[in-house]
């Protein structure tokens, strides 16, 4: 996920400039295994000019709906590239998280494995620095996290992503190439920046979670 330049303290929002969320989702009329696995994606407005300030996608994994349709959770989020790396969250033991979860959940066991996964989140340069990557990921982690217990993401600056050959617009309008080329560095500052919002790291992952029961 790529966000901002600079960290700032969760008090600093910009109050000057603010985003709405405008999220699809497409349904199906029948039976479908990715029933199980809502992919939103959805375009940042600023809100004062209408125009497209950033992009997001993110995943609502409903497991517990999965296994009783005999579908275990691991094969669920092993039907997309983007929520596959998530498995390492998961205990073999149905139902439940690994004991890294666990631990940062203060539980021995949850019934509810369910997690909202914010999978990208990108804004334009202008819009960077602002703080406004952490308001439009708690708006989405109130409005989208009805029964599920945690929200889940991989920090990852977005800038070291493989080259796409093909003449892409918006790719270019993100500017990546003038962020940071230090990886180890940007990765850590996301994971302080996030760390805002109350995510924690899971050890011997890439991954953080945040108990949405908090």
């Amino acid at each position: 996920m790529a966000m901002q330049k600079a960290i700032l303290p969760a008090e600093e929002y910009a109050e000057d400039i603010e985003l709405s969320i405008r999220l699809r989702r497409t349904l199906t009329t029948f039976d479908s295994e990715y029933s199980f696995l809502g992919c939103y994606e959805g375009d940042l407005l600023d809100t004062d000019t209408n125009v497209l300030a950033g992009k997001v996608r993110l995943f609502v994994v409903d497991l517990e709906g999965a296994d009783k349709y005999g579908r275990d959770a691991p094969w669920t989020l092993d039907l997309e590239a983007a929520t596959e790396p998530y498995i390492a969250l998961l205990s073999e033991e149905a139902g439940n998280f690994g004991p890294a979860v666990l631990k940062i959940l203060g539980e021995e066991f949850v019934s509810n494995s369910n997690m909202l996964i914010i999978d990208r989140l990108e804004l334009l340069p202008a819009y960077r620095g602002r703080g406004l990557g952490l308001k439009c990921m708690n708006a989405c982690m109130r409005h989208l996290s009805a029964g599920c217990r945690i929200a889940a993401i991989k920090p990852f600056p977005l800038q070291f992503e493989p080259a796409d050959r093909t003449v892409d617009e918006w790719q270019d309008a993100l500017a990546f190439k003038s962020l940071s080329h230090d990886k180890r560095a940007s990765t850590k500052r996301l994971k302080q920046h996030y760390e805002q919002l109350g995510f924690k790291h899971v050890p011997r992952t890439d991954l953080m979670v945040r108990d949405l029961y908090e």
